[in-house]
């Protein structure tokens, strides 16, 4: 989900050895750094300590928990270059949105919206199980490459990153739903058409360039047809 932020005592936070990988600093200094200002550390949360293994014996490993404020503090301490300026960016991002995914998973609205989600999503694999025996029927060959190529659509229309469905707003979730609706939609009353099935997917992609109108949005291209 994210590699540089996790969820520890239900918060997000990075590890001193996530910092000093990131920022290309030896863990050693990192934790000399957070050992010399515990005080001022410990002012924004508990400053938790790990460990792992047996001391004196091999594999034996230890490093800090740091909650946003932590982390930004020890951030501060460190000297500004490209490397360290580029993480600081990243680790940002990656506590807004771990901080977004522990929101929406405590938001019941939100919950019934993704799984109402997750049934909208498994009705259109059912059509486009469907589709993909209808395209190989029409001489595809390499049809079940469909599965990824709408998926693909609806990320690209919405500026999706694969596998964020469980961090994403409301809103977008809806707007999810809305296209994989409205695509199984497409593709089940054009089969019975009898409409080649390339044309169908042209039709569905026709679809979200129009759904991309409606958001004044600019988006990336779509892929195409095969």
């Amino acid at each position: 989900m994210n590699e540089l932020v996790l969820i520890k005592h239900n918060e997000p936070v990075t590890t001193s050895i996530i910092i000093a990988k990131e920022t290309k600093n030896q863990h050693k200094g990192i934790v000399q750094l957070i050992r010399k200002y515990t005080t001022e550390f410990s002012k924004f949360g508990l400053l938790h300590f790990k460990c792992t293994g047996q001391k004196g014996k091999k594999g034996y490993k230890t490093w800090y928990e740091l909650n946003e404020p932590q982390a930004t503090l020890l951030m501060s301490f460190l000297d500004n270059n490209e490397v360290v300026v580029e993480f600081k960016v990243k680790l940002v991002k990656g506590f807004y949105t771990m901080k977004q995914f522990i929101l929406n998973q405590q938001n019941n609205q939100w919950l019934d919206t993704r799984n109402n989600g997750k049934q909208i999503r498994h009705e259109f694999t059912d059509i486009l199980s469907l589709f993909i025996d209808y395209a190989y029927s029409q001489g595809s060959k390499s049809a079940d490459k469909y599965f990824m190529i709408y998926t693909k659509l609806v990320n690209n229309t919405l500026e999706l990153e694969p596998k964020q469905r469980d961090m994403i707003g409301i809103a977008t979730l809806n707007a999810i739903s809305l296209l994989e609706n409205t695509m199984g939609n497409i593709v089940i009353t054009e089969m019975e058409k009898g409409t080649y099935y390339k044309d169908i997917y042209k039709m569905c992609r026709d679809n979200c360039v129009e759904f991309m109108k409606g958001l004044f949005i600019q988006k990336p291209a779509l892929p195409k047809a095969i």
